[in-house]
């Protein structure tokens, strides 16, 4: 199983799965970048998506109506982001001069009114401690009024874990662990700069992912943790989809005692 895919940043829209085999409940995700100042536009046929404005301003277009002047930092690494939820069946242009958009979808039903996620909405908070501290935003949380999607970013300093305790959420057992499965998209934030991610269950699977600017990490099933390499500030966006909206996380039993 390929779980480590490259996007190569070039200007445009440029598809990174869509309907993966692997994935279920994400059915499409994608990179737009504006570098001149152009637009683009789309659908989003029988899915409900989120626009996650990572750098840069723009406006989006939805059905005729604007959401102008979205975003307002120059990197993914400090501020507080953007984004647009849409719902199934709407068109949506996108217009804009340096910037770079998240588009995640997932099937859903045809109801719900598209919203704008603003930057002073959302309130970035400090996780972990020690060697694992990082900065965690959450953009569209479990109890966002997403169908199915769950959106967020975390910022980790050099040299910094996140997801620790080890974690994973890909069976269902009430009050214990939910299914969902996710996605990340990897920023970096200095020319050479990694990372690395080991994904694995007591199955069988047990892979280590070496972590890139602009590099897509999947995660059908598994326990997974991240980190940053010494002198490096290592970002990325993380999209949740299940057939439930509440995240229950399942600690890898060797390591819950790290959350003590």
């Amino acid at each position: 199983m390929n779980l480590r895919l490259q996007a190569s940043g070039r200007e445009g829209y440029e598809v990174i799965i869509d309907n993966h085999e692997a994935l279920k409940y994400i059915n499409h995700f994608g990179i737009l970048r504006l570098v001149e100042r152009r637009s683009f536009s789309d659908h989003t046929d029988s899915c409900e998506a989120l626009l996650h404005v990572i750098e840069g301003s723009c406006t989006i277009n939805v059905n005729g109506e604007p959401f102008a002047e979205l975003g307002s930092r120059a990197t993914p690494y400090e501020g507080r982001p953007a984004a647009v939820y849409l719902p199934p069946g709407v068109d949506f242009t996108v217009e804009g001069e340096g910037v770079e958009i998240a588009i995640t979808r997932s099937h859903a039903e045809a109801n719900g009114e598209p919203q704008l996620i603003a930057p002073e909405s959302l309130q970035p908070k400090q996780a972990g401690k020690d060697n694992w501290a990082r900065t965690v935003t959450m953009i569209a949380p479990p109890d966002y009024p997403a169908q199915k999607l769950i959106l967020g970013e975390t910022v980790n300093p050099p040299g910094n874990w996140s997801g620790v305790p080890t974690h994973k959420h890909d069976s269902h057992a009430a009050g214990e662990e939910s299914m969902h499965e996710e996605l990340y998209y990897f920023r970096v934030d200095r020319p050479g700069g990694w990372g690395i991610e080991r994904v694995y269950d007591k199955n069988g699977l047990d892979e280590v992912l070496l972590l890139q600017d602009r590099v897509v990490t999947l995660k059908p099933r598994g326990f997974h943790t991240v980190s940053a390499a010494p002198g490096y500030t290592l970002y990325y966006a993380f999209m949740l989809a299940g057939p439930s909206k509440k995240l229950i996380a399942r600690l890898d039993p060797d390591q819950a005692w790290i959350a003590d």
